[in-house]
């Protein structure tokens, strides 16, 4: 069903719905409901262009429900609009108030373009071009049979044409935004070396931001699935390396920013030449429609309301306009304009424009914070509001967890722990010459390896590897919650605190995104089955007290009941995680470790598991998460990208002539010998 055809649907709904009020109010709606109408589409506009570009370094709630609403029915009123006014044309209207009306319909076009800080709501949408398409067709064919009907040769019929061409030009931009984000017409350009793209030219205070661009180049590239080389590899490693954790976290930033704006907005059509080009005649064309309409057209011949609602949408469109150049000249699109110019006076404009307040407030490209949601504490809250009783999935648990997920920022030092880890990963990569086997092994590596390098894996290997990755992550989550609030808290400690985060962020994750984590996990069964025993607990005990001694509580009198240790898939999940604690605190107590210790292997585990779900997450679902304020684990999975560590690029080999007769210890060796493994050139 097309959007015209939903649009009549609804607006004969309405009028039937009216049927049923008196008389005296349907005829007061019948006088004012397209100018309501009209009035309701410019609103919705002005806020998809104030909030749109907000999403992506927010969290609030609000926001993202302001936006999805405004998203889902903008584009209704407007069609809404446009069919009440041809539905007017049949009407014994006055000639001047039907010539007026006719000159709001290529506004409502423009509405229908949406503004730039928004093309799409999500990822899917862009896969609707097609349906955009027709509805453009469509509705600028109807907006073309109004203005013909109504021709009239008046002024204002003269000053709907340059206004119907910008409507066309920015419906026109939409549908081509989307169709340039859809995967069928992704474009993904040749990746050149930094030295053919020019980095290497670049002033050192603008380098950071061709440098992003780059990375983000290649981001396409993996986006799109497509295999890299390990030349492409050192190129992006050589741009990373020379990194701090917390300039390379910022080269991320930039670099998911400028893909936000390709799926999302029309940042990848705006900022073309042709793009520009268009900008410029649809801003000049609303100018000066606006400067016609005030001075030669006369207002006398229509009423002051209708007035009033037409200098409205004109300065609505101009407003629309400025902001969005407003909002174009403080991006990092038009930042890397003007120092690739090289001039002096773009020089100038970028250190200027870079170095102010305004800047920084309207470039804010992620929101920095991460997700905390805690288990034992949602247990052991008084729940005031219960959808269903003693639901943990579905959207009944989501909504109720909603309610007690708080947000923390990502620290300096949080991102070191992240950061170191990945390079030590990366050497490993580098000393197996990026052995496809070896890139595996570190891609599934999920806390077994920082135990093994402390000579304990043998002990804890039924809480990691040996054991399905929710199930691991649950345990740990608890394990590191309960030492956390016991005796073995370190105030003040990186280590212990950034453990304790991950554990909450991960979970977080796992209840709130499970698509950002292995494909394979659906319905978890475990966080399920340990929510109901851990919530009977509490409330056979009454309780109703702080958290730390929810803890206490749950390590001294926790008994699993028969029931629960007849479960045959999770019922000794909390037992299990009661164990691990127990050995965690064992490492301390009888083994003589420090707490340090104990918080940097705990913290290294969690760094690991960080690491797993993010090498394996799709891109796909990273890129959804652009516009709820981005994760952590999609800048990690980048990170991870731009130094090899994933599966997505393949090494080169080193073709090796074996003379016939090999000297020393090659002799009576074959070619296919583990020692003739693929070498880096």
């Amino acid at each position: 069903m097309s959007i015209a055809v939903a649009s009549t649907l609804i607006l004969l709904a309405t009028r039937r719905a009216i049927e049923i009020f008196p008389e005296n109010v349907k005829n007061l709606w019948s006088k004012w409901q397209l100018r309501v109408l009209v009035l309701l589409s410019l609103s919705l506009q002005i806020i998809l262009i104030a909030f749109g570009s907000r999403r992506k370094c927010t969290r609030a709630i609000s926001v993202s429900f302001l936006v999805w609403m405004a998203y889902l029915t903008a584009d209704s009123f407007a069609n809404l609009s446009l069919g009440n006014i041809s539905s007017t044309l049949g009407d014994d209207s006055p000639k001047a108030e039907t010539v007026l009306l006719a000159f709001w319909a290529p506004f409502l076009l423009l509405h229908l373009g949406g503004p730039d800080t928004i093309t799409a709501y999500s990822t899917e949408d862009n896969q609707l071009w097609s349906r955009h398409l027709l509805g453009l067709i469509t509705q600028v064919g109807a907006t073309l049979y109004i203005f013909l009907t109504t021709w009239s040769g008046s002024a204002l019929t003269f000053l709907t044409i340059p206004m119907f061409v910008a409507g066309t030009i920015k419906y026109g931009e939409r549908t081509w935004a989307l169709r340039s984000a859809s995967s069928d017409n992704f474009k993904v350009p040749a990746l050149l070396s930094p030295t053919q793209f020019g980095i290497d030219s670049i002033s050192p205070d603008a380098k950071y931001l061709h440098e992003a661009y780059y990375l983000f180049l290649m981001f396409k590239h993996l986006f799109t699935g497509v295999i890299l080389t390990s030349d492409e590899a050192e190129h992006s490693f050589a741009i990373i390396n020379k990194k701090s954790a917390t300039e390379a976290f910022t080269a991320v930033e930039i670099e998911l920013g400028f893909m936000y704006d390709t799926l999302y907005t029309k940042g990848g059509i705006v900022y073309s030449p042709v793009g520009l080009l268009l900008r410029f005649i649809s801003f000049v064309f609303s100018l000066c429609s606006l400067i016609l309409f005030s001075s030669i057209v006369d207002k006398n011949s229509f009423s002051r309301i209708d007035v009033i609602i037409t200098q409205l949408l004109l300065v609505g469109a101009i407003s629309l306009e400025v902001y969005a150049l407003f909002m174009a000249i403080f991006s990092d699109w038009t930042m890397l304009w003007l120092t690739r110019m090289g001039k002096p006076c773009t020089s100038f404009m970028f250190r200027s424009i870079s170095s102010s307040r305004v800047f920084s407030f309207y470039n804010k490209r992620w929101s920095d914070n991460v997700g905390q949601l805690n288990l034992i504490t949602y247990c052991a809250r008084d729940n005031l509001v219960k959808f269903v009783e003693d639901e943990p999935s579905g959207y009944h648990f989501m909504l109720k967890t909603l309610w007690v997920t708080t947000w923390e920022g990502v620290s300096t030092d949080m991102k070191d722990l992240i950061f170191q880890q990945l390079m030590e990963k990366h050497r490993r990569c580098v000393e197996s010459g990026f052995d496809l086997r070896v890139v595996k092994d570190l891609l599934s590596e999920r806390g077994d390896y920082a135990l093994r390098r402390r000579n304990i894996l043998n002990e804890l290997q039924w809480c990691t590897i040996s054991t399905e990755f929710e199930r691991e992550l649950l345990l740990w989550h608890i394990a590191t919650d309960l030492c956390y609030y016991s005796d073995l808290k370190e105030s003040g400690n990186t280590n212990c605190e950034a453990s304790r985060l991950l554990a909450n962020y991960m979970f977080h994750i796992q209840v709130s995104c499970p698509l950002l984590l292995p494909k394979w996990i659906g319905n978890n069964k475990y966080i399920e089955e340990t929510y109901a025993q851990v919530t009977g607990f509490f409330r056979s005990k009454c309780f109703k007290t702080d958290a730390a001694e929810a803890r206490v509580l749950l390590l001294r009198e926790y008994k699993p009941s028969l029931h629960s240790l007849q479960m045959k898939t999770s019922g000794l999940v909390i037992l299990d995680a009661l164990r691990l604690a127990g050995g965690l605190k064992a490492l301390v107590n009888e083994l003589g470790w420090s707490k340090e210790q104990l918080w940097e292997m705990v913290c290294e585990v969690w760094v690991e598991i960080l690491i797993y779900g993010a090498g394996q997450c799709e891109w796909e679902a990273h890129a959804q998460q652009l516009r709820w304020g981005g994760e952590l684990l999609t800048h990690v999975g980048l990170l991870m990208a731009h130094l090899g560590i994933t599966e997505q690029f393949q090494g080169r080999k080193v073709i090796i002539k074996i003379p016939e007769r090999m000297p020393g210890d090659l002799a009576g060796r074959s070619i296919d010998d583990p020692i003739f493994h693929e070498f880096p050139a």
